[in-house]
């Protein structure tokens, strides 16, 4: 699909909607005769220099007016010939202006058809356009630090390269004696290859797991549960800190459960407020309730809520029998009206006294949550694959590791001859130096339009 475009011009905003500047991207052979009939002149626009200029109908109607700049093949981002042309908004105005591009013979640009373009013109790595995309869509902090690690500093990128020759030299060395087995222990350095195959699955196994740790903590949820009318609502709405969920001293206002995002310093956590759990008045309430307990099942973490006011009874007792105390904290909620009652059934949690009406005991709530999340965060210094294509080819890459180390054992040099060209071919698409171009189809498609 990509590959098919080549000798084509393309053109894309390459700025959010919202954007107070908006930005048109054109690269290509024509991209700067397009620019010279869009400004009405037959000036060639000197490289890397801004010009004023503005942009009109054949009837001098002004529609804007902009910066462009020219950027010469191949000193651009594509490799090829680039104008941009920075406008007023990128709403209606830009969306108006780039059909006009389009209508001097550019074609509409595909999802980072920009980014497949400056590497297979060699402008930056197959992996470096990833992780690019990575830092452009981040949504919080860390993984924003992330993605500034792995685009400017991926030292798990460069070990997979180093082994590169390695690797190549055992596949080569394994292809030439597949018919010749007896010269095996000849001309193989069989301690290399297993120290070979076990560095890259301590690698790899640490990249994987450090990777389903940040996936995890960007996607963080705690669900909020308990019986009607002990104040989750109030308790929820105190902690996004807006009016969100209805409270009415009414049993059962919650009928439906209600998630929304909010941040405890640099963590972006998924709260969720839930039906009250009890026996239900109606089909409504069941269907909520049975969503609580289903959500309950799947959260990673829960705040369970009692009454402070009222004694607990075995309603509450039989809930909690199904909640983990590893994940779990209870709120006793109401202490400017709280009533005297024994807590032996919660000796296993960790118990908070708060009022959701005075806010008294939330910060310390809500630090134990940040304490608790914080926990989780994966590390810093091992990186992650950035996206859900390049974790799957890892995976292949640690399962055909840990099958070539296998058939080592028994000897099979034609099997292994086959596991190790498998495993090179993995390798060089990991490193970003396949020459399968059908890959492409796969990462780019996935990167937002204009990049």
């Amino acid at each position: 699909m990509y590959i098919e475009r080549l000798s084509e011009t393309i053109a894309a905003i390459a700025t959010a909607k919202g954007s107070s500047i908006g930005i048109i991207r054109i690269s290509g052979n024509d991209s700067l005769k397009i620019a010279q009939k869009i400004i009405n002149t037959d000036k060639l626009l000197e490289p890397r220099k801004a010009y004023f200029v503005k942009i009109s109908d054949n009837y001098d109607n002004i529609f804007d007016e902009a910066v462009v700049l020219f950027f010469k093949s191949p000193s651009s981002f594509t490799g090829e010939d680039v104008v941009e042309f920075h406008l007023h908004g990128s709403g209606a105005n830009t969306e108006e202006i780039l059909d006009k591009i389009i209508s001097m013979g550019a074609k509409p640009a595909f999802n980072g058809e920009f980014s497949f373009r400056a590497v297979i013109n060699g402008k930056m790595p197959l992996n470096k356009s990833m992780d690019l995309s990575a830092l452009i869509a981040a949504e919080d902090t860390v993984s924003l630090e992330f993605a500034r690690k792995q685009a400017f500093k991926n030292s798990f990128m460069e070990y997979l390269k180093s082994t590169k020759d390695a690797w190549e030299k055992f596949y080569v060395l394994f292809t030439a004696i597949v018919d010749f087995p007896d010269f095996m222990d000849d001309y193989v350095n069989r301690k290399e290859l297993l120290d070979l195959i076990d560095t890259s699955i301590s690698v790899v196994s640490k990249i994987e797991e450090n990777n389903n740790s940040l996936r995890k903590f960007e996607n963080f949820s705690i669900i909020i549960a308990g019986k009607p009318n002990v104040g989750k609502s109030s308790l929820f709405n105190k902690l996004l800190n807006r009016q969100r969920a209805i409270v009415n001293s009414q049993e059962g206002t919650t009928r439906d459960y209600i998630t929304e995002i909010f941040y405890l310093g640099k963590n972006k956590i998924e709260l969720t407020d839930t039906a009250g759990i009890r026996i239900a008045s109606s089909e409504i309430e069941a269907e909520g309730i049975s969503s609580a307990k289903k959500l309950l099942q799947n959260s990673d973490f829960i705040i369970y809520v009692i009454d402070g006011s009222k004694i607990p009874d075995e309603e509450d007792k039989n809930s909690l029998k199904n909640l983990d105390p590893q994940k779990t904290i209870i709120v006793v909620n109401k202490s400017d009206i709280a009533t005297d009652f024994s807590r032996d059934f919660l000796s296993e949690f960790k118990i908070f006294n708060i009022s959701a009406k005075t806010e008294d005991g939330l910060e310390n709530l809500k630090k134990e949550i940040e304490i608790y999340v914080s926990s989780l965060m994966p590390d810093i210094n091992t990186p992650v694959f950035n996206s859900k294509w390049q974790m799957q080819i890892a995976e292949n890459f640690h399962s055909n590791l840990n099958e070539l180390k296998e058939q080592i054992n028994f000897e099979n040099i034609e099997i292994i001859s086959i596991l190790l060209k498998e495993t090179y071919d993995l390798l060089l698409k990991l490193i970003g130096e396949s020459d399968d171009h059908s890959i492409y189809d796969k990462i780019f498609s996935s990167f937002c339009i204009g990049k």
